[in-house]
């Protein structure tokens, strides 16, 4: 899928060459196309010197907040008890009461509560974005995975890292294996960090204030993390060189 994306925005950019209009101007906002390879997607905004990076991705912590079965069981209780009380009342006119009703609510919890289980997997996604704004010198911002905004001068980056696996993965190891001990005959839990990784972004002195960017499941050797690292790169260098070309055109002026 992201090489055909790849293939049709860079066959639209080749069509759209040196056209002007609405559509020609959204086709051209795609940049980096060859290099990121369809994730993540970078487009410069009309009339502006702001450039957004879209990288949905799935992480650990909305795994643990919105997998199994408590979501969609919850879901199903909310449901039989709105049957119970108004939707079943409503529909029989009143004739359906006692067993019935309550046979008929728990019949429409348990059919709601399994259907919205597929609906349950969509907040797991994250759909991440980083702003890089050219004015104050270049600014980036973006909304971290504890739900914190964060905004970042270029000149205060000391550096990006990928951690592989993810810093919480030896806590979360430490509680399992407590788990296993007092349960032996039970299947180990399901590890979440631990085949985790995330990309932190380090400011202050020596790079030593740390700001999380993005943490990614299934991903214990850090291949996807890295990929968001190298397009984060990108875009930076990017910025940095229209800034020398803008600082160049106030010294020497424009040509």
């Amino acid at each position: 899928m992201s090489l055909l994306w790849v293939w049709l925005q860079l066959w639209l950019q080749k069509q759209f060459n040196g056209k002007s209009g609405k559509l020609a101007d959204y086709v051209g906002s795609f940049l980096f196309i060859e290099q990121l390879q369809g994730w993540p997607v970078v487009r410069r905004r009309a009339g502006s010197d702001v450039l957004v990076m879209k990288a949905p991705y799935i992480g650990p912590r909305r795994v643990q907040a919105f997998s199994g079965f408590q979501p969609p069981a919850l879901t199903g209780l909310a449901a039989g008890i709105l049957y119970y009380f108004v939707y079943g009342p409503a529909v029989s006119g009143g004739t359906l009461t006692g067993e019935g009703l309550l046979e008929s609510s728990v019949f429409a919890g348990v059919l709601l509560g399994a259907a919205s289980y597929p609906f349950w997997k969509l907040p797991q996604t994250t759909r991440f974005v980083i702003r890089f704004e050219l004015k104050d010198g270049g600014v980036m911002s973006w909304r971290g995975p504890d739900r914190k905004k964060h905004r970042v001068k270029l000149e205060e980056i000391h550096s990006l890292q990928v951690i592989a696996p993810h810093r919480w993965a030896d806590e979360e190891r430490r509680k399992h294996q407590n788990w296993m001990q007092s349960h032996p005959r039970q299947p180990g839990p399901k590890p979440l960090f631990q085949a985790s990784s995330e990309l932190t972004l380090h400011t202050g002195p020596e790079g030593s204030h740390w700001r999380t960017m993005a943490e990614f499941v299934n991903d214990a050797h850090g291949e996807q993390a890295n990929r968001l690292m190298q397009a984060v790169k990108v875009v930076i260098d990017f910025m940095r060189k229209e800034q020398a070309t803008v600082k160049k055109m106030v010294v020497v002026g424009p040509l």
